[in-house]
């Protein structure tokens, strides 16, 4: 299912296009929607969203590896004014 999404000339899928890395340019909430309705399942992007940000880490996912060290400065507590 994933390769056929990936490879599909959709649109709503690639909203800039499918571009050489389709899974660098794919939106995530629409193809976890078409998973989801595979399966026969409600999606709802904000708690669906939420569960995998929970469940998700460096650990289990070593690709968020790089993007854990760019952002890590924003998350790290300052004063505020």
């Amino acid at each position: 299912m994933l390769d056929a999404l990936l490879a599909a000339d959709d649109a709503k899928l690639f909203p800039s296009g499918r571009g050489t890395s389709p899974w660098a340019k794919i939106k995530g909430s629409e193809l976890l929607k078409r998973i989801f309705e595979k399966y026969e399942l409600r999606y709802n992007k904000e708690s669906v969203g939420a569960l995998i940000a929970e469940h998700v880490t460096p650990d289990n996912q070593p690709a968020l590896g790089g993007l854990v060290a760019i952002v890590a400065d924003l998350f790290e507590s300052s004063p505020v004014a």
